[in-house]
């Protein structure tokens, strides 16, 4: 389900779904296909996804923690933000939690 989802990042050509197994989120299940993050990116940010750098996309419903150009997720793991996106990205992560 896209809500197990943590977050999604691209690798040369690859997109890695990775999607907690647990309630936890300690463990964690990777899924590989060949893809852009920008065609994942289309398809995912109506559903609550937020491109947080040129290589993460993250689900918002798992952050836990949103400062210090990082993001921290609900099973602990740390991703960067862009600092060249920093403002924009957190402005659309408030405006989507206060929905």
């Amino acid at each position: 389900p896209i809500n197990n989802i943590l977050y999604v990042e691209a690798q040369l050509h690859t997109v890695i779904v990775n999607v907690q197994k647990d309630r936890l989120g300690k463990n964690i299940k990777q899924y590989q296909y060949y893809s852009s993050l920008s065609a994942v990116e289309k398809q995912l940010e109506p559903l609550g996804f937020l491109r947080v750098h040129k290589g993460f996309l993250v689900n918002m419903n798992k952050i836990k923690k949103f400062q210090c150009h990082e993001v921290v997720l609900s099973n602990g793991c740390s991703l960067r933000v862009s600092e060249k996106n920093y403002a924009k990205q957190k402005e659309k992560y408030l405006l989507w939690k206060g929905r």
